[in-house]
């Protein structure tokens, strides 16, 4: 088999979620606790797909935590508890015949053998459900070969420029995962700050998980997922919307002309625009927020964001 994209897109009631929604979530309360589950089949998966879950929860209800379990057969793989308190640990490894199936890591799921069937379940923390769930999952090839660059052109979304580097020196370094978030939902500098702050997971020290900053997202009134784009085509669409897309990318030394940082083995930036021959980004690794704006070359930035996971966050206010 060979791993082929597909999205799957749950709840969203409030109609705020920029791409389609198919259908609600049914939530099933687990015994008489606090949790309730809800299950996703999924399509069987090949060698070397890129399974990423996320849930955005705004309005009532949104005292939450939730954990979500990969599951096939007897076997079942889950991500770290979202958010988690500081003495909680990090997630444990699985046992060996298990990691053999599945590479499970922090924010998602890769498969190392074919899986024929095999279902999602989201574990969700809280005394009822939330009155605006977006539950998101995206698979897709983890590795890609060959990239589609796309012809379609999008105008530059306007998009509030901050540079990390000019961030507290012990952090400067780790925060492209919520100062992009930042940029897109327009905060300025001391909001940001804040809003990093609010990203950071205690248990693995870091500030790039993806579903903790979606959640953090929701607290600012923001409905947002992590979607896996193929092509660059694909990101116009929702560039024409006047929507940018936070995008993960990866590159060697010279891989990105005029990049911030000279080479990145995982960085964020966002998406606004597309021009011919041109991929229109904030960088906020740049020195100062007066240089975050930036053209990098369409072909060179398309195998840095699409030819690895090719993932991004999608962020729309909450109506």
């Amino acid at each position: 088999m060979t791993a082929s994209w597909s999205t799957q897109r749950f709840g969203a009631s409030d109609n705020s979620y920029a791409l389609p929604v198919s259908r609600p979530i049914r939530w099933q309360r687990l015994g008489d606790k606090d949790e309730l589950v809800a299950r996703f089949e999924l399509p069987p998966m090949p060698t070397g797909t890129l399974i990423v879950p996320s849930l955005s929860a705004t309005g009532t209800g949104c005292d939450w935590s939730a954990t979500w379990h990969l599951c096939s057969d007897d076997r079942h793989w889950r991500l770290d508890r979202i958010p988690a308190p500081e003495r909680m640990a990090a997630q444990s490894p699985p046992p060996a015949s298990e990691a053999d199936l599945v590479d499970t890591q922090i924010d998602c799921f890769v498969t190392r053998h074919d899986i024929e069937v095999s279902y999602l379940e989201l574990h969700l923390h809280a005394r009822e459900a939330p009155e605006h769930p977006l539950v998101v999952i995206a698979t897709g090839a983890a590795t890609r070969h060959q990239v589609s660059t796309g012809d379609a052109i999008a105008a530059s979304c306007a998009v509030q420029s901050i540079s990390q580097m000019q961030a507290d020196a012990a952090i400067r370094r780790r925060i492209c995962s919520p100062t992009c978030l930042a940029m897109v939902m327009g905060l300025n500098t001391d909001e940001a700050a804040r809003f990093t702050d609010d990203c950071y997971d205690p248990r693995r020290r870091i500030y790039g998980i993806w579903p903790c900053n979606i959640r953090a997202a929701n607290a600012h009134g923001f409905t947002g997922a992590i979607e896996i784009f193929e092509s660059l085509d694909d990101a116009a669409r929702l560039l024409a919307k006047g929507i940018p897309i936070i995008a993960g990318i990866r590159y060697d030394k010279g891989g990105l002309a005029g990049a911030a940082v000279p080479s990145t083995a995982g960085h964020l930036v966002v998406l606004r625009g597309l021009t011919r021959d041109k991929a229109l980004v904030n960088d906020p690794a740049a020195a100062t927020s007066a240089s975050v704006a930036r053209a990098y070359d369409r072909e060179s930035f398309a195998r840095a964001w699409l030819g690895e996971r090719g993932v991004g966050y999608v962020l729309t206010r909450t109506t």
